[in-house]
This record gives structure tokens, sequence and C-alpha cells, in this order.
């Protein structure tokens, strides 16, 4: 919890304004997200959603993609994507339409 709590100490300030782009959360170094780590996550997303900036959390594991999808549903942001690649997350942060229409685009097609 001590690394979640210091994240959201060190992030407070630098979320006051909006992100120049956007929010990518490496989470490879996890073992594992206690609840109240994932709390501070939600509220770190609900601050970087109040810009509506991207944010995208990559992992290739299923487990901690799943952790961050409960994290952007909780701060309904349409603007955050867990991604399993590094490509994927940079990918995400530099296009302009939203989660759902990245989805209809792909299924459109």
């Amino acid at each position: 919890m001590r690394g979640a709590t210091e994240l959201e100490r060190e992030l407070a300030g630098e979320l006051a304004e909006p992100p120049p782009l956007g929010v990518l959360f490496l989470m490879h170094g996890l073992n594992d997200c206690v609840e109240a780590a994932r709390q501070v996550l939600v509220s770190l997303q609900q601050k970087v959603a109040k810009h509506e900036r991207r944010t995208a959390y990559v992992d290739d594991r299923a487990r901690f993609r799943g952790m961050a999808l409960w994290v952007m549903h909780l701060a309904q942001d349409p603007n955050a994507k867990a991604v399993s690649t590094l490509d994927q997350g940079l990918k995400w942060l530099g296009v302009r339409d939203g989660r759902e229409q990245d989805a209809a685009g792909r299924a459109a097609s």
C-alpha cells in the first residue's frame, strides 16, 4: 500500500493541471495489488478523467489488465484502456477516438 500512497502523493501536483498527452501505467513489476491500493488508482484515474486525457494500463498478465478494467469502470473513464504491450499503450495514447469508438471501428471493418 505504501507504493500506491507514494504514487498518489507524487502525482497529486502533476494532475492539478491537464497532462500534456496522457498517462501510461506500466504494471509489469506488480506482484499484488491490495484493495486499498486499487482505491488509490481509482482516485488517480478520476483525476485524469476530469482532464479528458487518455490513460493506458500496460501488462501482459490478464490478472492485472482485469484490475485495470475494474479501475476504469469505477472511475467511469471512457478514455482509459488496458493493453498487453507497450506499443499498444503508446498507440492508444496517440489516437484521438475514444475506447468505444475504437472498438466500433474495428468491428465495422
